[in-house]
């Protein structure tokens, strides 16, 4: 593996900013795919700030940690191959489980960017540290980013082999939360659309299924 540890917070003070500004939607705010209910049969929470570890850029001292990490997508198509791309094949039923969900920033998020050319030569940072599957260098990088200010990551999904596709990891308290106890603003909640699974389909070979197709 070639990421290197991170250096000290103090010295990521010029690290690459990808800045999303408050209010933007769309193709310039963030987006997330979650289920639409709970075991219980109640409405999901739309956001979780995860400290379990499982996730890239979770932090790294688990329970202990004094913030968590929700995850979004730049784009549906994004969100759509980080949640189902491990799997080729998908059924309906599965997909009709969930929802994407539009989130708009209330004030400019500033986001460390990894995928910015100039963390080669700066920090000596690779493509490695989006596609990785031991996550243990990422949540450190994660940590001290954090301590320096950073709102969360800007990264590359791992799903997607072209490196096109963008993704962002939010700092936030721990848990579940209400979007305006993190600043954000859920601008709305629909079905995955149809042209994102056939998108999927064309250029990701993902397919979705009937539960009772042979």
């Amino acid at each position: 593996m070639s990421i290197p540890p991170p250096p000290a917070a103090e010295q990521l003070s010029d690290f690459p900013v990808h800045q999303i500004s408050a209010g933007a939607v769309g193709h310039s705010g963030l987006c997330r795919i979650v289920r639409r209910y709970d075991e219980g049969g109640q409405a999901r929470q739309a956001l979780f700030f995860s400290t379990l570890g499982l996730g890239r850029f979770d932090p790294p001292d688990g329970a202990a940690a004094t913030y968590g990490s929700c995850y979004f997508a730049r784009e549906p198509i994004a969100a759509y191959i980080e949640r189902f791309g491990s799997y080729p094949v998908t059924l309906q039923d599965v997909i009709e489980a969930r929802q994407l969900v539009d989130i708009s920033p209330l004030r400019a998020v500033r986001l460390a960017d990894v995928c910015n050319p100039v963390v080669l030569g700066q920090y000596g940072l690779t493509r490695e540290i989006c596609a990785v599957t031991d996550y243990d260098l990422p949540q450190r990088w994660a940590a001290a980013l954090h301590q320096a200010g950073f709102d969360g990551v800007w990264y590359g999904p791992r799903h997607d082999p072209q490196g096109d596709l963008r993704a962002a990891t939010l700092f936030g308290p721990p848990g579940g939360r209400e979007p305006d106890q993190v600043g954000l603003r859920i601008v709305n909640r629909r079905p995955i659309p149809h042209a994102v699974i056939v998108r999927a389909a064309q250029d990701f070979g993902l397919y979705v299924v009937a539960a009772d197709q042979p």
